[in-house]
């Protein structure tokens, strides 16, 4: 490349499709579609094509403005359709700014800027560790809430905890009865797994089946029972305050919730704020009383119920024969509590399981009969499909579940991630972020996964392979640490600085939609354009700089 060339090089640093948008857009009209050829042309890098509504004379105008554009160096017209090629000059000069990591027409902090978002997701039970049927929601609660702040929007992210219930008590009677000697210490198990190891040996030990498997209270399961048994004991001390149990609660609650607190930090998510169930108990026992004084609920034989006024779900059980309040109402506090925050919030997104949607929806039509309602009238349920394990849906108390931090660990030790993990990469942790995680996101949240071992490790089931396979190339020091050498001639160099500019509207549209695919998919297809490409240290370079930006924005490193 010539000197003079890069002299001509002016300070450009906006995104170039959205340039292209402006100045063929008419007065009035609906923008273009401008869209990057599917390979590297000999003079064609960009295809514009126009409405039925632009007629011959609106094009020739348009083209005759091109004319004076420095960013442009060519047009060419076909019907409603312009071919354009970029100046030289300007891809020089975003060429340099991607090499040296300037993010060049790729910064996205600006589309939702001064916008508040809430992002519910994980919520989870206190008895026991993650394991890869949670993982589904959480990944996609942590890329959402990613996308939404690499967007520039303020996010707070949400977990709601099942802290108290009948099924916190079978942990802690699994822990006296079972295992009263053992501590995770003595053990050397992690914490959480300790206690779903105590949680799953008192469950087993029941031999009974859950009478609500199958129905829209299975969230809910053994919950809406009443048994003669420690468990049961131990919920009634727990209720009166007795002291003794009350500390038994918190050391099992302290296990449980430090090790899942650990296990989602190994992918990055971080939650913001963690609502208790146990500290909206308070809330719950005077929603009951006004419920019952205003006709909202109705006392029955087996405890308090929420008509809901459907074919398909009739009595929403709120609280229990023994005085207790169900899930179902513990959670209906907590929202009650939280209303008021919905005040100037764009959105929020609660993300979960399939089989809750409808019980939440139950709750979203009951609470407006006690209060106004700001959250609710912002709020966002995205449902997720089954995680099914040996073809059926996986169970903690059943044992037949593969635990997060067990399946981090497996991933970090293959013998591939190792190899991508060599010289100055990402660590092995680091790839198997990106595959966990990919393993999900590329996936639509309607649709059933099987997990096994086959499909994780397959790339044409699993996107994260190319993902990390071309992360780990980018990163190799020796190459995206060099000087930088834009050449405008090299075709695989141009079309990488052109396919870059993409990564603005794919956030948007994730952003906008709640829906990670769109920038998912588009990281996918250039990861895997890139591996194919011939490697070139300049190229390397900026690639290493989009994949910082797009790998960020869904929250993958």
């Amino acid at each position: 490349m010539s000197d003079e060339l890069e002299s001509k090089s002016a300070s450009r640093d906006h995104n170039l499709i959205e340039h292209i948008e402006r100045r063929l857009s008419a007065p009035g009209g609906q923008p273009p579609s401008v869209v990057v050829r599917s390979s590297p042309q000999t003079f064609g890098d960009f295809a514009v094509f126009f409405g039925k509504d632009a007629g011959a004379g609106m094009l020739t105008k348009l083209m005759g403005e091109l004319g004076s554009d420095p960013e442009i160096s060519f047009s060419k017209r076909s019907g409603n359709k312009l071919t354009l090629r970029v100046a030289d000059q300007t891809i020089v000069e975003m060429g340099r700014r991607l090499e040296t990591g300037s993010p060049s027409g790729l910064r996205t902090a600006d589309l939702l800027h001064g916008k508040r978002y809430f992002v519910d997701y994980g919520d989870p039970n206190a008895t026991k560790a993650l394991h890869v049927g949670h993982l589904r929601c959480v990944a996609l609660g942590h890329g959402v809430a990613s996308v939404l702040k690499s967007a520039g929007a303020e996010v707070t992210t949400l977990s709601l905890v099942n802290d108290i219930g009948r099924n916190m008590c079978e942990a802690m009677a699994g822990y006296v009865e079972m295992f009263p000697d053992d501590t995770p210490e003595s053990t050397g198990m992690k914490s959480d797994h300790f206690v779903g190891r105590c949680y799953s040996a008192y469950v087993n030990s029941l031999k009974s089946p859950d009478a609500y498997e199958g129905t829209l209270d299975a969230p809910l399961g053994r919950e809406l029972e009443e048994r003669v048994d420690l468990a049961q004991s131990l919920l009634q001390r727990w209720s009166a305050g007795d002291p003794e149990v009350r500390e038994l609660w918190s050391k099992v609650r302290r296990w449980v919730l430090s090790g899942q607190d650990a296990t989602v930090k190994r992918l990055g998510a971080l939650q913001d704020r963690m609502l208790h169930e146990s500290l909206a108990l308070e809330r719950a026992a005077k929603m009951v009383d006004e419920g019952l004084q205003k006709g909202i609920f109705r006392q029955t034989s087996t405890g308090v119920v929420y008509d809901t006024g459907l074919q398909e779900y009739q009595h929403m059980p709120l609280v229990r024969p023994d005085g207790f309040p169900t899930e179902n109402m513990r959670l209906a506090a907590v929202f009650y509590d939280l209303q008021e925050e919905g005040r100037g919030l764009e959105a929020c997104v609660h993300i979960m399981g399939d089989e809750w949607v409808q019980l939440i929806a139950c709750r979203e039509r009951m609470l407006p009969r006690f209060i106004e309602c700001p959250l609710y009238a912002v709020y966002h349920k995205l449902g997720c499909a089954m995680v099914t394990f040996h073809g059926s849906k996986m169970k903690s108390s059943s044992g037949e579940v593969l635990l997060i931090d067990e399946l981090i660990d497996r991933v970090a030790a293959m013998d591939e991630v190792q190899k991508l993990s060599s010289g100055s990469g990402p660590t092995p942790e680091d790839l198997a972020r990106i595959l966990i995680l990919s393993f999900y996101l590329a996936k639509k949240p309607s649709k059933t996964i099987e997990f096994s071992w086959e499909n994780f490790i397959s790339p044409s089931q699993n996107a994260g392979w190319d993902l990390a396979a071309a992360w780990s190339r980018a990163s190799l020091k020796g190459t995206w640490s060099g000087a930088s050498d834009p050449d405008p001639e090299d075709a695989s160099y141009r079309y990488a600085i052109l396919r870059s500019q993409c990564l603005r509207q794919s956030v948007m549209q994730s952003a906008l939609s709640y829906d990670v695919l769109p920038a998912m998919n588009y990281l996918s297809h250039l990861a895997a354009w890139y591996l194919g490409a011939e490697p070139k240290a300049r190229l390397d370079r900026v690639m290493h700089t989009v994949f910082c930006e797009g790998l960020a924005s869904l929250g993958l490193i």
